[in-house]
């Protein structure tokens, strides 16, 4: 009729069309928790093995680098309480240098000493002896001793000396025995009041040349200043010590005390970093840290094979429930953490037991060890275990690339028939035949 309009359909009155989409179905989360409960169950043996994998790895990891750092403050501790010499000059007109040197910037202390290298008896050893002068009314402002047996030098007793602990564990001898010492009037009988630590024989090496000293044939022996110049011959020391402050050892003032000791006529100038037994601890201490890291590596690589192995198997059996979950409307990413969430619990597992065995067994390794060389600090310190979770990682990195392998839909498709055609579905022609 004219006139009359059509009515008009809006978006919302249109009909929806038979061909759209149903929403998609999500495999709830729940699901995949109950499943990874399941898979633990069913291969428990092995994820113990990689647990107790990792936790040997991070076990050897905590408890060797907590001794590294441990081991490091020790020697810090000693050197820093006996104030090690951070140079050593020796020959040239060292008391002069000595003096110059204290009023150089960045140094903390200077002293003068006698050093000689003589003939010695002990019984019937004979060892290379080697005599330093102490003043004998106190201990010297650098290269201090610490005495553990008996007293510290006497100035009424000039033949009382200090004898070096590392050669009095070896010939037995302590407080009260006696050592002959040839100087330069002839043998000189000397009485042993005490046993000593020092800074510059922590390792007993004679010099850089001869670091594995047999202990047969080295010895230490600190006598009152006076003493050792008789057994040397001379009438002036021949050594200066300089102690820097930590800004000096920061800045250029080794530097230039080194320079001001050869313009003096030093004949050997020595600084800490290569002072034998400091640099011989030092490649140990060296070695120490390249192992701690080494070992633990080994074990934590093994996790992640183990965990590769284990996860891949896990994937194969499991391709079409993988198919199944991804056609149920389970989305690629949650699958995928679902699979990874397999090494990183075998890795924390071991890691969080690993972590306490790895703690408590730092204090043994790091007494151990300062007992074996004979620190006379030993730091015992907790450091926060800043590279332990790699162990997850390790496990993580062995079930990333099972976990992200790609399965195509089918897997969950059942299997064909013998003729090559796949069954009818429900409700179609033929569906019962043949039943």
């Amino acid at each position: 009729m004219v006139g009359t309009a059509t009515p008009q359909r809006t978006v919302a009155e249109r009909p929806a069309s038979s061909s759209a989409r149903p929403a998609p179905r999500v495999v709830p989360p729940r699901a995949l928790r109950i499943k990874t409960r399941r898979d633990v169950r069913r291969q428990l043996p092995q994820f113990v093995a990689v647990a107790v994998t990792v936790l040997l790895g991070v076990a050897l990891f905590v408890a060797s680098f907590d001794a590294f750092r441990n081991l490091e403050a020790s020697y810090d501790t000693t050197y820093t309480r006996l104030h090690f010499a951070d140079l050593t000059v020796t020959g040239g007109d060292v008391a002069r240098f000595a003096g110059e040197a204290a009023g150089v910037d960045g140094v903390a202390a200077t002293a003068t000493r006698t050093q000689a290298d003589l003939p010695m008896q002990v019984g019937t050893a004979k060892p290379y002896g080697r005599v330093i002068g102490l003043p004998p009314a106190g201990q010297p402002p650098v290269d201090q001793v610490d005495v553990v047996a008996g007293t510290y030098l006497d100035p009424g007793r000039p033949d009382g000396v200090l004898l070096e602990r590392h050669a009095a564990d070896h010939f037995g001898l302590g407080p009260g025995a006696t050592v002959e010492v040839v100087g330069a009037d002839g043998p000189r009988t000397l009485t042993v009041v005490g046993v000593a630590d020092s800074p510059e024989y922590l390792w007993p090496a004679r010099s850089r040349q001869d670091i594995l000293t047999d202990p047969d044939s080295f010895a230490v022996v600190f006598a009152p200043e006076a003493t050792a110049r008789a057994l040397a011959g001379v009438t002036g020391p021949n050594q200066a010590l300089v102690e820097l402050t930590p800004a000096g050892r920061a800045g250029d003032a080794l530097d230039r005390l080194e320079a001001r000791a050869r313009a003096a006529g030093a004949a050997d100038v020595q600084p800490r970093a290569e002072q034998p037994s400091n640099a011989a601890l030092h490649e140990d201490i060296n070695g120490f840290a390249e192992m701690s890291v080494a070992f633990p590596l080994l074990f934590l690589t093994a996790a992640a094979i183990a965990a590769y192995v284990l996860l891949t198997r896990r994937v194969l059996s499991e391709r079409p429930v993988i198919g199944m979950l991804r056609a149920a409307g389970a989305r690629r990413g949650p699958v995928v953490v679902h699979y990874l969430g397999h090494g990183v619990l075998a890795g924390l597992l071991g890691a969080v037991p690993g972590v306490v065995v790895g703690v408590v067994a730092t204090t043994w390794v790091t007494r151990a060890y300062t007992s074996a060389v004979d620190v006379p600090d030993t730091v015992v310190a907790r450091h926060p275990p800043a590279r332990w979770p790699a162990s997850p990682s390790a496990c993580s990195w062995g079930s990333w690339a099972p976990g992200r392998r790609r399965w195509p839909r089918r897997a969950s498709r059942p299997p064909r028939r013998c003729g090559g055609s796949p069954p009818p579905a429900a409700g179609a022609p033929g569906a019962g035949a043949g039943r």
